[in-house]
């Protein structure tokens, strides 16, 4: 039992046993209704910042585990790459050898080839790499020009992942840019 508790429970005894007819005692009944009030008050008052503390705590946690779990795929381009190559330099990482030749270039900008091959490509790198959103773009986009269904899923998953990678400082700015363009897309059919 907390002191809000005791205040309260002694303004409901003092209230039962405080003198009701005799002249004397006419108004000594408003102090302890007046701290009667007051406890409901912070009683309440306590309820709302405990609830406001517990979603503020929920919110910390999730910044925390996307930080954990998200800190080195926001910082990977579309390619799965951690910067653009320049000339003679070749990067590589697990996800972008996965994902080669899945993705073109064409005027600074890449796109997903949307052959069958590279659909292949993205599902196996979704499925080896979960948490990297381009995959889930890639196919979105590719299902998206056969009009196969399936791609508002994988455009919603990616988004989710963007969401969380995206909350991240320094992530690559391709994450915006493709989180944007799938929630045009998504938009567009409602």
């Amino acid at each position: 039992m907390n002191k809000i508790d005791l205040l309260f429970i002694v303004c409901l005894l003092a209230l039962r046993f405080l003198p009701r007819k005799s002249a004397k005692y006419r108004y000594y009944w408003v102090f302890p209704l007046l701290v009667f009030f007051l406890a409901i008050g912070i009683r309440i008052n306590s309820k709302i910042e405990s609830r406001k503390r517990s979603e503020r705590i929920q919110e910390l946690e999730s910044n925390l585990n996307a930080l954990r779990d998200y800190s080195s795929i926001a910082k990977l381009n579309i390619l799965g790459l951690p910067a653009r190559a320049g000339s003679g330099i070749k990067l590589s990482t697990p996800i972008s050898t996965s994902l080669e030749n899945a993705i073109i270039e064409k005027d600074g900008k890449y796109f997903p080839t949307c052959s069958k091959e590279a659909e292949e490509k993205f599902k196996q790198t979704i499925k080896s790499y979960p948490r990297f959103p381009f995959s889930y773009y890639g196919l979105a986009v590719c299902l998206r020009s056969k009009e196969d269904e399936a791609w508002k899923d994988y455009a919603n998953q990616a988004i989710e992942i963007f969401k969380k990678t995206i909350s991240i400082k320094d992530h690559n700015s391709g994450h915006d840019q493709a989180m944007k363009e799938l929630i045009r897309y998504l938009e567009e059919i409602n």
